[in-house]
């Protein structure tokens, strides 16, 4: 997971907005061009700001070219006050369908239809949205737009009364998004696991705004591009949280986008979060593997990949496997081919020193060689001419 650095600005009554590091003055930049230099832009307590059109359609610019944004319900929430709303409406992941307004009470976070979400998939690894503990405001009036995504429901605590507590929308290269919760900071007063899911919900949140198309995928991958005919491709699959889901399921698509095999994707003991499965007997063509996570509250994160099977034998694209150019080779050099799996057999047949080897040891007296008696006495009248002649003796 990335980690990211922040810029916060805030309002003060003396000051106007300023920057919470230096305490310097701050104005909302009048290009989008100055806030390219951000991934994603959060703003909760911003209505002054967007109470003029140039400034929503600078946040509108900014999302068009890639960037993202992630709106806050608040006090002050732009989403409050009709002229501000009426200038973002264009870019917000919601629809106004009635008045906006505070409404407090128990509200209850519950799993839409689109769990898949990887926000969603965070809170369900915390044992399910039913033990979050309950928001106390909300702000009523609005639904998510037709092409919006709501991962999560707001309700009141007998399941009535249903809104998007956060609805997310891609605008041409960007996302805008909205979170419609209000005192979410007091999860962390609660014992039982309410700071942790208070972490959970945000840094997952900001990880995959922040993080782009891919963020909050399943990274799965096949080991190589192409395979021949006869060969097992192997897809790899890494996860990088650390919550252990119950399986992930895997299926094959041909190249008509028919599923043609289901598998289950085995662990790699003992590396921690790693998968991996094979797929024997594939004819030749295109191929699409889709994988998704299997927990406790339905499916998870999902992932995809592709790869080909050649028909043509891998044999004849590496000459130093292909079993009869190397049997011609040996041929004609008189030499002899081995298969790999009969090395162990020559190795028994030929070099086997205990069954075809022996020692040998004996004995001979020197005085039953007249020539090695001869050659002896040769070097013995040598050297009594050498002594005698230098004076030696």
């Amino acid at each position: 997971m990335e980690r990211y650095s922040f810029d916060f600005v805030t309002w003060n009554p003396k000051h106007g907005y300023i920057r919470l590091d230096d305490y310097s003055r701050w104005e909302f930049p009048g290009r989008s061009e100055k806030l390219r230099e951000y991934r994603l832009i959060i703003i909760s307590d911003a209505q002054r700001i967007f109470s003029t059109e140039r400034a929503a359609e600078v946040l509108g610019e900014y999302i068009e070219g890639g960037g993202r944004v992630l709106f806050i319900a608040d006090l002050n929430s732009p989403l409050l006050f009709d002229d501000s709303y009426r200038y973002l409406e264009k870019i917000l992941p919601v629809s106004a369908v009635s008045a906006p307004e505070i409404e407090t009470g128990d509200f209850h976070i519950t799993l839409s239809a689109e769990r898949s979400n990887p926000v969603a998939v965070a809170l369900a690894e915390l044992g399910g949205a039913g033990k979050l503990p309950p928001l106390p405001a909300r702000i009523s009036g609005y639904q998510g737009s037709m092409n919006a995504e709501t991962p999560l429901l707001i309700s009141d605590e007998k399941g009535r009364d249903m809104m998007p507590l956060l609805s997310i929308s891609r605008r041409e290269e960007g996302i805008t998004s909205f979170l419609n919760g209000l005192g979410i900071w007091k999860w962390k007063l609660y014992r039982e696991g309410g700071e942790n899911a208070y972490n959970t919900l945000f840094s997952t949140l900001v990880q995959y705004l922040a993080g782009g198309e891919e963020a909050g995928k399943l990274d799965i991958s096949s080991s190589r591009n192409t395979y021949s005919y006869g060969e097992n491709p192997r897809i790899n699959l890494s996860l990088e949280r650390g919550a252990v889901p119950k399986g992930i399921k895997g299926r094959v698509y041909d190249g008509k986008g028919k599923i043609i095999r289901t598998f289950i994707f085995s662990p790699r003991y003992p590396e921690r979060g790693i998968y991996s499965a094979e797929l024997p007997s594939l004819q030749p063509g295109y191929y699409r593997v889709t994988a998704r996570e299997i927990l406790e509250s339905g499916a998870g994160l999902a992932g995809e990949t592709g790869f080909s099977v050649d028909s043509v034998s891998v044999e004849y694209l590496r000459r130093s496997a292909d079993p009869d150019f190397l049997r011609e080779i040996s041929d004609r050099s008189g030499g002899a081919l081995i298969a790999p799996d009969k090395v162990d057999e020559l190795f028994a047949d030929y070099i086997n020193l205990v069954t075809r080897y022996r020692d040998e040891t004996g004995a001979a007296s020197v005085r039953s060689s007249r020539v090695l008696l001869l050659i002896i006495l040769v070097f013995a009248a040598a050297e009594w001419i050498s002594r005698k002649v230098w004076g030696l003796v």
